[in-house]
């Protein structure tokens, strides 16, 4: 199961634990185990090439070694207790902003956020496992797309893979919970279940996989649109210096005219893409959903100049780019 299809699950090493209080809060009733595998294998999140049940009878399908380009990655948390008694433990009970977070390092290197997700009260007090997309469906290596809501597959391929080498990689997978806690005014955040895994790369494997798996970027919905980059360009240059400018595709059919409410003028009209930039110097790219603005000149005429107003943004792999 999972929460409004999210991944519930969070922070990772390098983050503090809440300090151990000399007695711990009265637990409350939490769902328990669901299996015996789940109590064999409480406090570890479980990685295998097919979808973890939630109460697994046999544990022979769990793996800890995958191929990238090969094996999806299914996961599933199973904690020792509930994310609120986990806390209670250390003597603290959430008041405030509960939230489960899954956090991966790769070699070694600095924490990676992959999700973080408002939780309420019924996973937080009483669930004991859950999953990866919705009801354990979705794996971490799927095939990707920008249309609807990002969720922690992009953050996977975008933040985790790039960093990838050729050969064995290790991954540590950290799942904890987090609030502020009663009479704290700082976030609390503290362990609920971790797993290291080996993520091995052939040779290529990169960008191979971000050719095969996406996401990448639509082709032109409006016929003019490859004659507007140009313009679309130096608008951005215009506002956002540190940033370099490195494919825009147009996602709507044909223009939309802002007109006068009484008089149906014309005074401006728009036209929405997807720009893909990246900060001068930076190996991260970012796709922006940008909506261009050139003001109308009279009848039917409007400015070359434009303008933007920025929407949602994700980061994007910069192999996939294209102009």
């Amino acid at each position: 199961m999972m929460i409004r299809n999210m991944l519930l699950g969070a922070c990772a090493v390098g983050f503090l634990a809440p300090a151990v209080h000399a007695e711990s809060l009265p637990l409350k009733k939490s769902e328990g185990f669901t299996s015996p595998i789940h109590k064999k294998h409480a406090g570890k999140i479980l990685f295998s090439t097919k979808p973890v049940p939630r109460a697994p009878k046999t544990d022979a399908d769990f793996t800890t070694t995958f191929t990238l380009g090969k094996d999806a990655m299914y996961a599933r948390v199973f904690t020792k207790d509930s994310l609120d008694n986990l806390l209670r433990a250390t003597g603290k009970t959430c008041y405030r902003e509960e939230r489960a977070e899954l956090w991966v390092t790769v070699n070694g290197g600095d924490p990676i956020e992959l999700e973080s997700t408002l939780m309420n009260k019924k996973p937080m007090y009483d669930w004991m496992s859950w999953s990866f997309g919705k009801s354990g469906k979705k794996h971490f290596t799927e095939k990707l797309s920008l249309s609807g809501k990002t969720d922690y597959r992009h953050r996977f391929s975008s933040h985790v893979i790039s960093t990838l080498k050729e050969g064995a990689n290790t991954l540590v997978f950290t799942a904890q919970g987090e609030c502020i806690a009663k009479g704290d005014s700082k976030k609390s955040n503290w362990d609920a279940a971790k797993a290291t895994i080996t993520l091995n790369v052939p040779k290529g494997g990169v960008a191979k996989y971000y050719k095969k798996n996406g996401p990448h970027l639509p082709k032109h919905a409006f016929k003019g649109g490859k004659k507007l980059f140009k313009a679309m360009k130096k608008a951005v240059n215009a506002k956002w210096a540190q940033e370099d400018v490195l494919s825009i595709r147009t996602i709507a059919k044909d223009w939309y005219v802002k007109v006068e409410r009484l008089t149906r003028r014309p005074l401006a009209r728009s036209m929405a893409t997807m720009t893909v930039v990246r900060k001068k110097g930076a190996a991260k790219c970012r796709v922006f959903f940008l909506d261009y603005w050139q003001q109308a000149k009279g009848g039917k005429k409007f400015d070359k100049a434009m303008t933007f107003s920025t929407g949602r943004s994700y980061d994007f792999p910069c192999s996939n780019v294209s102009k």
